[in-house]
């Protein structure tokens, strides 16, 4: 029976890990959740660990400072990771080009000079980024609106259109459309770089990539669906282990072509509605409770613990497609029998008869 947790308290010696998102679960923007920051602080103080994951278009270091000015104690969570982090290993691998047109604000400057130890070492490697003007670029980083507080996406149709027509792909290094600063909605660089695939443009995503621990029913198939997509990665069950998990974590967010194809998952599951159908699910929950689920578990009957009964659909609708091919034959030969009557040709035709007494003969001998 699926659960619902209603206090990080209630995972307290059940996991070593949680993740958590930061905009509107650990704050707002201007100010940080009280009972949040104390749920990860009780949680870190049993030994387990916090990751906090976000898909700011800043580096690491710049959303610490952040979190620093919000007040969140340090001693709340372990480690951080960024869209940003993701989006800086996807510029300095040339994903755009070296030279490239920023959209953003100063506030993400810190995009383009500040790297973690590791992608510094990287960057040093590679061919310099240099800004230039649209007209002059690669392509386009795009990290938000340069005055989210005033502007919106339309304020950008120009530049946009002229980078569609120049052909110049777009690095999105948020892919978050809109999110709420205390009670105001701001646009994000996600909205930007959908105006500008809905032009023609090419829009390249970074989000947070998918790690799957699938256990019966659907889940094998769910999962094996996210590791073909590229989204994530799979974790057997029996194979489970502390080293194991590590091991898949690091390669999800060290690999940027993970949180790349999580992002475009991801739109696609927008554009479906499938976002707003589980929001929807979700709230209606928490009014009413869980008690109108229908969840399957160990007590199902066991034809439907193997799926017997959706193989059975299968099946006959393979059934059917072999009589439909053997009516549709069957039609032909009668269709082809009057014609040849009517018009006194013979039947079997003349090429088949032959090759049916010629078989006969050798039987016979």
């Amino acid at each position: 029976m699926t659960e619902i947790i209603r206090s990080l308290a209630n995972l307290a010696g059940r996991y070593d890990a949680v993740f958590c998102d930061l905009w509107g679960c650990l704050h707002n923007g201007k100010t940080a959740f009280p009972t949040a920051v104390a749920a990860l602080l009780g949680f870190r103080a049993t030994g387990a660990k916090v990751v906090l994951l976000t898909n700011a278009p800043r580096p690491k270091s710049s959303v610490v400072r952040q979190l620093d000015a919000l007040a969140v104690p340090r001693d709340a969570w372990d480690i951080v990771v960024t869209s940003g982090d993701a989006a800086q290993m996807g510029m300095l691998s040339g994903a755009v080009g070296r030279k490239v047109h920023h959209i953003g604000a100063l506030k993400d400057e810190p995009f383009f000079t500040d790297f973690a130890e590791d992608l510094a070492a990287y960057a040093a490697t590679q061919p310099a980024i240099t800004r230039v003007a649209l007209k002059e670029a690669d392509g386009i980083v795009c990290t938000g609106l340069a005055d989210d507080l005033t502007e919106t996406p339309d304020d950008y149709r120009a530049a946009l259109l002229l980078g569609k027509t120049l052909g110049l792909p777009m690095l999105c290094a948020n892919p978050d459309i809109v999110v709420d600063m205390g009670d105001k909605r701001l646009y994000c660089a996600g909205a930007l770089a959908q105006a500008y695939e809905e032009m023609g443009g090419t829009a390249l995503y970074f989000g947070k990539p998918i790690l799957c621990l699938p256990f019966y029913m659907d889940q094998p198939d769910v999962a094996s669906r996210v590791v073909d997509v590229g989204a994530g990665l799979n974790v057997d069950k029996a194979s489970l282990s502390s080293c194991v998990l590590s091991h898949k974590i690091w390669t999800l967010i060290s690999n940027t072509s993970y949180t790349a194809r999580a992002a475009k998952v991801r739109k696609l599951l927008e554009r479906a509605g499938g976002t707003s159908r589980a929001a929807d699910f979700i709230q209606e929950t928490l009014e009413v409770g869980p008690h109108h689920w229908t969840v399957g578990d160990a007590d199902e009957p066991w034809h439907k613990r193997v799926l017997l009964d959706i193989m059975a659909v299968y099946g006959a609708v393979v059934l059917l497609i072999v009589l439909a091919t053997r009516s549709a034959y069957t039609f032909v030969v009668k269709c082809w029998r009057k014609i040849a009557k009517r018009l006194d040709l013979q039947w079997p035709p003349a090429a088949l008869a032959t090759a049916k007494g010629t078989g006969d003969a050798v039987a016979q001998n």
